[in-house]
């Protein structure tokens, strides 16, 4: 090897390491560090990005999957939370942690699965009986006005026949005769049908 080649490779070895010294590489560790204060401070969006550069940097680091499952947890994302922890099962099928995790949000899905359809239920349950509540008072007011129309019907035909029973009074004891006093006995029977209309309430 020439003098020129070795004064070559020399700098470029230099060049190198004054290039790691200015980009230092980042360890898993610090990622998740850097991540979990992010977490705590609310900002989602840039813990996750720390955790996933963690799990790209050693994909069998359990700490990052479960910190990257807690970021998505605390959004609502309960299906990607999931899906993180089944990936941490991928690398290592044993881990206790991924399972409680997947049983914990498993439980939390049935539970709020029963409570949106007692919802449901208690919703339509409330609905039927306001239903026969209201058919019941609907049938009450067809009685009630059933009732009217039957006492109107009633107090007419009493009326009438209250008129007929004193115009034969009148015409059998010859008080009036058909003949003689024929306008007087409407005149009559007009002034009794117009008595009794005011006093059985005819007209209300």
């Amino acid at each position: 090897m020439s003098i020129f080649s070795k004064w070559f490779s020399n700098k470029t070895a230099q060049t190198a390491e004054a290039q790691n010294s200015n980009h230092p590489s980042v360890s898993v560790a610090d990622y998740c560090e850097k991540g979990e204060k992010s977490l705590v401070a609310g900002r989602f969006v840039e813990a996750m990005e720390y955790f996933q550069a963690a799990i790209e940097t050693d994909k069998r680091f359990e700490k990052a999957y479960l910190l990257l499952y807690e970021a998505y947890v605390k959004q609502g994302k309960t299906d990607k939370a999931k899906a993180t922890l089944y990936a941490l099962l991928a690398v290592e099928p044993n881990n206790e942690k991924a399972r409680e995790g997947i049983e914990v949000l498993d439980e939390s899905n049935v539970v709020k699965s029963k409570s949106a359809s007692t919802g449901t239920i208690t919703f339509q349950t409330v609905s039927s009986n306001s239903n026969k509540a209201q058919n019941g008072n609907n049938g009450a007011n067809s009685k009630g006005k059933g009732g009217d129309e039957f006492w109107g019907v009633f107090r007419i035909v009493l009326i009438i026949a209250v008129i007929l029973i004193v115009d034969i009074i009148l015409i059998a004891n010859d008080i009036l005769e058909i003949h003689r006093g024929g306008t007087l006995l409407f005149l009559i029977d007009l002034f009794v049908f117009v008595l009794l209309g005011k006093l059985f309430g005819l007209g209300d």
